[in-house]
């Protein structure tokens, strides 16, 4: 009897070490997946051009927004210390739409359609690159959006939403983006 309760135990041990094991590599993956999309995005920011009116000075930051949920924790942090066409890039989280520091380019994490929707309604705007966690937003009327493919994070870009925010998409980040 106090063998079976042994055996028992160890398995009961075992069973939930491999299960941490394996949250332990979840998250991981999941910190690996948004370090490589928050890359991307100081990529979609050099690559792309904002109308000339976009800016109210030479020297205002390209401000990143992030509306709702900030899937990218730390791994979002370093942008901060890069440049983009010689413009610092300001963070900012849950901006208020209409304030009075502009959005230039606007994150959206992962949402239901309906509350997305609501979201780029109100935040769409001549001059802003919305980007979205997902495909969806293209639906929606984003112009970026993140996709897997084969395991590994790429994007699709939704050429009709960047033609009427007025912004341009070099043709360098056009031939990486993939096709719907």
């Amino acid at each position: 009897m106090a063998a079976k309760t042994c055996v028992r135990k160890i398995l009961i041990r075992t069973l939930l070490g491999f299960g941490l094991l394996m949250t332990v590599g979840w998250t991981r993956a999941a910190e690996d997946e948004y370090a490589v999309k928050a890359a991307f995005l100081i990529h979609f920011i050099n690559y792309v051009t904002w109308p000339a009116n976009a800016f109210s000075s030479p020297d205002e930051p390209i401000r990143l927004c992030m509306v709702g949920d900030n899937p990218f924790g730390k791994a979002i942090e370093p942008i901060t210390r890069k440049k983009a066409h010689g413009r610092p890039i300001e963070l900012v989280y849950d901006p208020v739409a209409g304030g009075h520091q502009p959005c230039r380019v606007i994150f959206f994490g992962t949402r239901e359609a309906s509350v997305l929707q609501q979201q780029l309604d109100t935040w769409k705007a001549s001059g802003v690159l919305t980007v979205g966690d997902t495909a969806r937003i293209l639906d929606l009327g984003g112009v970026i959006g993140y996709v897997t493919v084969n395991n590994r994070v790429r994007f699709a870009l939704n050429d009709q939403a960047a033609r009427e925010a007025g912004l341009k998409v070099s043709v360098k980040l056009r031939k990486v983006a993939v096709q719907r």
